[in-house]
């Protein structure tokens, strides 16, 4: 057949199409596709359950999917841990590698027996937005058997909100998108490519984040439909995460003491707006609130209480911060897998420099607003923890939020009049830890299941390999993370909204 001719229908139609679609919409298209691929080496490259209670979390999403919401009692359990009836193939197999780091995911045969049976779910009593939506998806799809589906829609539902969110960073200027790395350690992308509903979690709360930031440097504040809209960012976060409530109210007041105009004409106005804007975010908490009723769910898991005075709870609880800030970085697996100690290091050292530099460079109201987060991802598990009576049931990544409060203050900062200079080597800095941090999390991460946590580095004689090859995965992922940077520092230009 001959070649279309340069002029010809065949050979516009291609360059017709792109004209259309405006530069700010291709440039979020790019974003969002690098955000699906880089979660993607994870989600093929690691085996199944290698994330935190993923087989709980799958029969959730299929139980939810086919109208079991909250599954049946087991006596001598738990009441927060139910039976929910689901595949075999889909909630067994693959777990003898749990909390053993030098065990790799080849020391279990997978089960494929498609058969129903109650299976054990300790998120049965969780709130089914999420599962729902993730659940009936895989059913559709003809893929309610298959974890990695399940996967990959909930990395798909992460990728929407963080495409969201850098589309409305990039009202701030070029480059500013880069920012909202600084909310992406190697933990929070491992928990993106998961079954879990820390996924949504991460990613709204860092599109709220991000409208804030905006809002802060719009002409004007923000009018009832920007309230609006990220109250209804927020319903969807705490129907899905109750417990990140008031993670919101930190963000919410941290804008409060940032922003210097009267937010309305006359307290009249300010009153009606606050409540219309409101409407949202109050359904979702009545909402939970009920389901938290119906469920029987508390503050507390008696699964994790240990006995001991308030005070011995305190001291406990205060003492596993350390520990919480390098899971929030990153402790993959199971919390049973170290990342290498230059990745570690340069995702402190960015999200640190960056708290340096607004304590140095910023004004007293910035300075103000960081002391306040540096309290509160302290304080909120100390406070929590204790009076649940469980204080180490507090993980890393429940911390993970607050980190949207980094980008929001170093957003201000940047935008405060900071040299050009200083911004570029920060915002540099930044996207370049990134990049190294997260290939070095990938390559760790398929090293502790194919060979072992200290097996060998160039991953020989693997005792188990994902479906594809896993130095090609791991290129691949090098490449997509690198592209997600340079196309991030290339956000088009855009107004203030």
């Amino acid at each position: 057949m001959a070649a279309a001719h340069p002029q010809s229908p065949a050979a516009r139609r291609p360059s017709w199409l792109l004209d259309r679609i405006d530069p700010a919409h291709r440039w979020a298209i790019m974003v969002f596709a690098l955000f699906v691929l880089l979660f993607g080496t994870w989600v093929v490259g690691m085996p199944k359950f290698a994330a935190p209670d993923e087989p709980a979390h799958a029969v959730k999403a299929y139980a939810n999917a086919h109208g079991d919401w909250i599954g049946e009692p087991i006596p001598g359990s738990s009441p927060l841990n139910r039976s929910m009836l689901a595949p075999i193939d889909l909630a067994a197999g693959q777990t003898c590698f749990v909390f053993h780091p030098e065990i790799t995911a080849g020391c279990e045969a997978p089960l494929t027996d498609p058969s129903l049976y109650p299976i054990e779910s300790t998120a049965s009593t969780y709130p089914p937005a999420y599962y729902v939506v993730v659940g009936l998806a895989a059913r559709v799809l003809g893929q309610a058997h298959s974890l990695h589906t399940y996967r990959m829609l909930s990395a798909l539902l992460a990728c929407a909100g963080l495409t969201a969110a850098a589309w409305t960073m990039s009202k701030l200027g070029r480059r500013r998108p880069v920012l909202l790395l600084l909310g992406l350690t190697p933990m929070a992308v491992f928990m993106c490519s998961a079954v879990n509903p820390t996924a949504i979690e991460i990613s709204m709360m860092l599109l709220v984040w991000a409208s804030t930031a905006v809002w802060l440097s719009d002409d004007r504040p923000p009018t009832l439909r920007g309230w609006l809209s990220v109250s209804s960012i927020s319903a969807v976060v705490v129907l899905v995460r109750p417990v990140t409530f008031p993670f919101i109210v930190v963000a919410v007041a941290s804008y409060l003491v940032l922003e210097r105009r009267p937010l309305a004409d006359d307290r009249r106005s300010l009153a009606r707006m606050a409540g219309w804007a409101s409407i949202p975010l109050a359904v979702a908490i009545v909402a939970s609130f009920a389901w938290s009723r119906y469920s029987g769910v508390g503050l507390s898991d008696d699964k994790f209480v240990v006995p001991g005075s308030t005070i011995d709870h305190a001291r406990t609880a205060l003492g596993h911060t350390g520990e919480i800030l390098e899971q929030s970085v990153g402790v993959l697996g199971w919390l049973d897998t170290r990342l290498p100690f230059p990745a570690l290091a340069l995702t402190l050292a960015s999200i640190g420099g960056v708290v340096v530099a607004v304590l140095l460079l910023g004004d007293r109201r910035l300075r103000i607003v960081m002391s306040g987060l540096l309290a509160v991802w302290v304080l909120y598990p100390v406070i929590y923890t204790t009076a649940a009576r469980t204080p180490l049931n507090w993980q890393g990544r429940y911390n993970l939020p607050i980190l949207g409060g980094i980008v929001l203050c170093a957003a201000v900062l940047l935008g405060g009049g900071l040299d050009e200079r200083t911004s570029s080597r920060l915002l540099g800095f930044v996207g370049v830890s990134f990049v190294i941090a997260e290939v070095l999390a990938f390559h760790q991460a398929l090293r502790r299941f194919m060979v072992g946590s200290q097996g060998d580095i160039l991953l020989r004689h693997p005792s188990w390999h994902p479906g594809p090859s896993a130095w090609l995965l791991i290129v691949l992922n090098a490449l997509t993370a690198s592209a997600l940077l340079v196309v991030l520092q290339r956000s088009p230009r855009r107004a203030g909204g």
